[in-house]
């Protein structure tokens, strides 16, 4: 098989994983994967960013509405991290209402400085939940202020500019 299928099969995967800790937990997941070029996205080093980005994460004050403030970590009724083959990715079955934990994820995406490089998705029962239905815009590109989705099934930056960009965010300059 070769390494676009390999990593087109770890994508299915993931998303299976998703629906099937839902079902398992029947709680809401929160999943991370890395938002970088595939080359990247399987490094060592990369691994240990999403390793340090998923705990750093946990560790973030869970604005809850239900309970009393704290870490997101004390929430978490299930975790796990892996490395496959399209990089590094985490998944944790929550103990809180899944629009304050999709609200939580785009908090973070936008507003911490690793925001950018990360993606945080959150499923229910089988239910991916967007952005959109909560009335964010889509996601920015790492090289340019555009819609990411389009300038990635475009094409419209090389593989130089989006690490070079991926290199910037890494030390502290938020694009």
């Amino acid at each position: 098989m070769t390494r676009f299928f390999r990593m087109l099969a770890a994508r299915d995967a993931r998303w299976q994983r998703r629906f099937d800790l839902c079902s398992i937990h029947r709680l809401p997941v929160l999943s991370l994967t890395l938002r970088v070029p595939y080359k990247l996205r399987v490094s060592s080093r990369m691994r240990k960013l999403g390793e340090e980005f998923w705990n750093k994460i946990l560790q973030l004050p869970f604005p809850s509405s239900t309970s009393s403030r704290g870490p997101l970590s004390i929430y978490v009724r299930y975790n796990e991290t892996e490395q496959t083959d399209d990089g590094f990715q985490a998944f944790a079955a929550l103990l809180v209402p899944v629009k304050e934990l999709k609200l939580f994820s785009i908090h973070v995406e936008t507003d911490f400085f690793f925001g950018p490089l990360i993606d945080l998705d959150v499923m229910e029962a089988g239910v991916s939940q967007e952005r959109a239905n909560l009335g964010f815009p889509p996601r920015k590109c790492l090289v340019c202020d555009h819609d990411a989705k389009e300038c990635s099934s475009r094409c419209t930056h090389s593989l130089e500019e989006t690490e070079e960009a991926v290199r910037r965010i890494l030390a502290g300059v938020r694009l």
